[in-house]
């Protein structure tokens, strides 16, 4: 039996469709909550991970009973393995939790080792054979993996409990096969020992070997990369957040020891709309008076904020730089106060971005109010 190239992609492609959406719901994630918090970081990656990993196990319980119905094999059904738990998501989360990528890379590695260990255990339980089929641009190491052909699965097949070699951004998957008059269509563990073997068996040479092939394609998808995190690299419109998170009334407002109230009637003012309008708690700040000391005018929801009443589309430069200066230690935002005055809201806009874009390093919210109205909200990432 051939199992048809067809019918093997697009087993693959589904499972990679699982472990790409995970990877790309926790970006969104950091992108809108940061790093910061690691044990919400922890619950979102774990919920991510045992929902599309119980999606990838699933998937490879049916391609297992295919596989066993098409041999006439008399096995069980397929078990799907359990997704990974809490305690090891958590590791994982706070190994890389201060790169995001490899953050996003370790939730769908993970999902897609449930499914890989679906495949594998069951095949131990079975006496099945696996083998590591390519797909699409297999690395070296993959290559070698896949240049070791069908094995009868054992009890060193799996090391942990788990599947070994699963990493991200890998389309490559186990298949099974219950005789050995069953193969994949495309599968070829000799041409890929081949490789192997004229490189000596080192892996780096073959990796050097396939980028020197490969050269102007991978640079090409690097530049295509780079334009489009270019792209993506301008503030963010979060208008539409805030006013859907809105909670209005919700939290308190409190003031710091020695607060002047009667110095702060602005700061007290926008206090006071924020928690009427958006909600949360905020903390009014004394200045400590120091000349080197960066103090924001309040905390909210434990980020620190500024608060600049600006009257002038330019205007807003100079305060967005002074205010981003404020908050360095722990950004959270830059409010532009307009009052009653009447200013071209997109060439604000345009004077936010630019000022933005100059920043050696912001990460910040910047609100814009006129007449105690939200008017816009950008978010910043530098």
């Amino acid at each position: 039996m051939r199992i048809p190239e067809k019918a093997w992609a697009d087993y693959v492609e589904r499972l990679s469709r699982l472990n790409e959406r995970a990877g790309q719901l926790m970006a969104q994630y950091i992108e809108r909550h940061g790093t910061g918090d690691a044990a919400a970081l922890a619950d979102y990656a774990h919920a991510l991970v045992v929902k599309y990993g119980e999606g990838s196990a699933e998937l490879a319980c049916q391609m297992y009973d295919a596989m066993a119905k098409a041999a006439g094999a008399a096995v069980a059904p397929a078990a799907p393995a359990e997704p990974a738990g809490y305690g090891e998501v958590a590791r994982m989360v706070e190994a890389t939790r201060h790169s995001p990528p490899l953050l996003r890379g370790g939730v769908s590695r993970l999902v897609k080792r449930a499914g890989a260990d679906t495949t594998l255990k069951n095949a131990q339980r079975d006496g099945a054979e696996f083998a590591w089929v390519p797909h699409g641009d297999t690395c070296p190491f993959c290559l070698m993996l896949a240049s070791r052909g069908w094995r009868r699965a054992g009890k060193k097949t799996l090391q942990g409990g788990h599947a070994r070699h699963i990493h991200a951004n890998c389309d490559c998957e186990y298949a099974i096969r219950f005789n050995s008059n069953t193969n994949v269509a495309g599968y070829d563990p000799e041409k890929y020992l081949a490789q192997y073997n004229a490189a000596n068996g080192d892996i780096n040479a073959m990796r050097r070997a396939q980028y020197a092939q490969n050269k102007e394609k991978i640079n090409a998808q690097k530049r295509a990369a780079y334009a489009a995190r270019k792209a993506r690299s301008g503030p963010v419109d979060v208008l539409e957040e805030y006013l859907r998170t809105a909670k209005p009334g919700q939290g308190s407002i409190a003031y710091d020891k020695n607060y002047n109230r009667s110095k702060h009637t602005e700061e007290i003012k926008t206090a006071q709309w924020l928690h009427d309008h958006l909600g949360g708690d905020i903390e009014l700040l004394q200045e400590t008076g120091g000349l080197f000391e960066k103090t924001p005018d309040f905390l909210w929801r434990g980020k620190g904020w500024e608060l600049k009443t600006t009257t002038t589309e330019k205007s807003a430069d100079s305060a967005l730089r002074s205010a981003l200066k404020q908050i360095y230690e722990n950004p959270g935002g830059a409010i532009l106060d307009y009052g009653d005055r009447d200013v071209d809201l997109k060439a604000v806009l345009d004077v936010v971005k630019r000022r933005l874009l100059r920043q050696e390093q912001c990460n910040a919210d910047i609100l814009i109010i006129q007449r105690e109205e939200l008017k816009a909200a950008l978010r910043y990432k530098k």
